[in-house]
């Protein structure tokens, strides 16, 4: 008998573990997400000539194509990429006055990485793990 509660013992904690793990990917997601667009949204102001940026815009285009995606690429591995395919985007980006995504990813994405590393050991903690 005391060996069958061990075994459902374990069983259990098992299946608790899963859940973690998955509650764990489902919000290592949402988390990405948001690191993503906090530096999206920076590069979209960056267009727009907010913080000391200087930008002429026509229409808009190149701002409202910022995009972001975000996903698994292996079983431990989160990607979070942000970009555009807007052909002349790479010509904007060279621009001497620093472009646009690479001063954004410079400028919040700190904040960004630290905002996704809180909400994981956040997570974590929730779950019992300290």
């Amino acid at each position: 008998m005391n060996l069958i509660q061990n075994i459902e013992g374990v069983n259990k904690t098992a299946l608790k573990l899963a859940l973690l793990s998955n509650v764990i990917r489902i919000n290592a997601v949402k988390s990405m997400k948001k690191a993503t667009f906090i530096v999206s949204n920076r590069a979209k102001e960056n267009i727009s000539g907010m913080h000391g940026h200087v930008r002429h815009i026509k229409t808009g285009n190149l701002r409202r194509n910022i995009k972001t995606k975000v996903g698994w690429t292996g079983l431990y591995e989160l990607e979070g990429l942000i970009g555009t395919d807007v052909p002349y985007a790479p010509h904007i980006e060279a621009l001497p006055d620093g472009g646009f995504l690479w001063p954004a990813l410079m400028e919040v994405g700190k904040e960004a990485l630290d905002y996704f590393n809180e909400q994981i050991v956040d997570t974590i903690n929730k779950g019992g793990f300290r």
